[in-house]
């Protein structure tokens, strides 16, 4: 399965929208399934998230009974009070492994959670802004736009030297900027 890129699955070939048509549903899909596999991590992430919060809750009541079980071998004491029970299961190192666990698994479900949000997104701004340009780059077509009297424009070769052109602009402002000096007084 390939990596998909929305910076380059966005982008339009204009001398061949056939070809685009042709292939949008199947990049669609792709965005779909996409989505699928993200929500089904955030649904095992959940699951693992509230096992680990039910351990978490578990050992605690295990260390509290045995705190009140056992007060002289937990807190060499006859008798133990909650206050005490509650110091000694939070500084006991079952109950801290299962809160780090805990809270590992509530960082792996909010990261899951921001890569679905995300994934849907993606999906989304696909299909409603390449769908809607190669709809209107089809309309354009089809009232001879791209079709000059002599010789057709090939619009890569304009999107290039546009680009070109974005960059050596950049580049003199660039070194324009830096020839100027500040005096600081």
């Amino acid at each position: 399965m390939r990596e998909l890129d929305y910076a380059v699955d966005s982008k339009i070939d204009i001398d061949a929208l056939d070809i685009e048509w042709l292939g949008h549903p199947d990049l669609e899909r792709e965005y779909i399934e996409q989505v699928s596999r993200m929500k089904r991590k955030v649904i095992r992430a959940t699951e693992k998230e509230k096992l680990a919060h039910e351990k978490v809750k578990n050992v605690r009541s295990k260390l509290i009974q045995r705190c009140h079980d056992k007060p002289e071998k937990c807190i060499g004491k006859s008798k133990a009070t909650g206050q005490e029970a509650e110091a000694y299961y939070r500084t006991h190192p079952n109950y801290l492994t299962a809160k780090r666990k805990w809270i590992k698994a509530e960082t792996r479900l909010l990261e899951a959670e921001e890569e679905h949000t995300t994934a849907e997104s993606m999906k989304d701004l696909l299909h409603f802004t390449k769908t809607k340009a190669l709809e209107q780059l089809v309309n354009l077509h089809g009232q001879g736009y791209f079709a000059g009297p002599e010789v057709p424009r090939n619009i890569n070769r304009e999107l290039v030297k546009k680009a070109d052109r974005e960059a050596r602009m950049k580049r003199r402002s660039k070194k324009i900027g830096q020839g100027i000096k500040r005096n600081s007084k």
